[in-house]
């Protein structure tokens, strides 16, 4: 079984959908998907923070290598993995 792949996400305001300005900034958050016995956390991911509502939203690069890591680690058997995110 493979972790699901992100559905796209698009950085929208949370007033009827319309993005606003300033509606999305820079920011980081902590990404912790779960599979089976495997807990996999990484922090510091570089992501766009709605001013709204808070809600995070990763970009296509940063989703692909996350998937990737929680693969490595549910290959390698562990339970939980705790990671700081670095860009590749």
């Amino acid at each position: 079984m493979r972790f699901a792949t992100a559905r796209a996400l698009r950085a929208l305001g949370a007033r009827g959908g319309k993005t606003r300005i300033g509606g999305a900034q820079p920011g980081a958050t902590t990404v912790t998907p779960a599979r089976g016995a495997l807990t996999f956390v990484a922090t510091h991911v570089p992501a766009m923070v709605c001013a709204n509502c808070g809600e995070e939203h990763l970009d296509a690069s940063a989703t692909a290598q996350l998937l990737r890591l929680a693969e490595e680690a549910a290959a390698s058997g562990v339970q939980v993995d705790v990671r700081a995110f670095r860009a590749a």
